[in-house]
This record gives C-alpha cells, sequence and structure tokens, in this order.
C-alpha cells in the first residue's frame, strides 16, 4: 500500500472515530429531550440532586462542606445517571459513607472512589441476609449444573 492510501485510511479511521462519538452524543441528546417531553427529569436536574445527596450524605461522616468539583464530578455523576436511578445511587452513597474500611477513609470518601466502586456498594437486596442471597446463588448453581448434567 502506498504511503498516500496508509495516509488516506489513517484519515478516514479517525473521522469514523469523531463520527461514532458524535453519534452517541447525538443519541444521549435525543434520550434526552423524549425523557424531558415525557415529563421525567433532565440530567441537569438528576445531576443537582445528586450533588445535593452527595453533599449531604457525606457530611454525615466528614465536618465541612465537601467542594463538590462541577468538571469532573459531573462527568462521573452522568456516568453513573445513565445505568442507576438517582435513587439506586443515593442508597449506594448512603452505603458507602457508612463503609469503614481504611482505603475509603484514608480518601475521606471521595466521590471518585464511590463511582469506581458503585458495585460494591450495592449491598443485599432489600429485605434479605447476605446470608440468604448466598445460599439462594448456591442452591440456584446446584439446579444449574443438574439441568446441564441430565439424569443420572
Amino acid at each position: 500500500m502506498a504511503d498516500t492510501e496508509k495516509q488516506t485510511l489513517a484519515k478516514v479511521v479517525t473521522l469514523i472515530a469523531a463520527q461514532r462519538e458524535l453519534l452517541e452524543k447525538f443519541n444521549a441528546l435525543a434520550k434526552e429531550i423524549e425523557d424531558v417531553l415525557g415529563g421525567k427529569a433532565s440530567i441537569g436536574t438528576k445531576l443537582k440532586e445528586i450533588q445535593a445527596s452527595w453533599k449531604a450524605t457525606h457530611s454525615l461522616r466528614y465536618p465541612g462542606e465537601y467542594v463538590w468539583v462541577h468538571a469532573k464530578d459531573n462527568a462521573l455523576a452522568k456516568r453513573l445517571v445513565a445505568s442507576l436511578s438517582v435513587e439506586e445511587i443515593k442508597r449506594r452513597m448512603l452505603t458507602y459513607v457508612q463503609n469503614d474500611d481504611a482505603f475509603y477513609a484514608r480518601a475521606r470518601h471521595n466521590f471518585g472512589l464511590f463511582v469506581g466502586s458503585i458495585n460494591l456498594h450495592a449491598g443485599p437486596a432489600a429485605g434479605l441476609s447476605a446470608d440468604l442471597e448466598l445460599d439462594n446463588d448456591v442452591q440456584a448453581t446446584k439446579r444449574k449444573m443438574a439441568e446441564t448434567r441430565g439424569p443420572r
């Protein structure tokens, strides 16, 4: 392949990546419009609610106001809102701030660490103990293995 063809191909690859990024933004914008027209909260409203909840939750453990770094923390919060409801995020915030693990305490339970470890703070399902959940998982695994093995 000639050098000009390689350069052209490299440019096209870069342009396709930029196009994909723009399409993702366009689709997110279209969903936001649908949500607002459907009476749902806008992303801005959700982010403000998360920020206020974070500050209140964080203050339960640490004195003084948490300084929300808008550029960084809003981007992180947007990632969470894409996957979880605001209510679920709030519930996990409380679980996170109550976690006495030295790693989190040393970092003063900062928001970035919360987002990075979001799945660790899901906790057991409401009304179930961790032991019961584990027992159910073990039983489900045994049933699945028996189904795949077939009758003996």
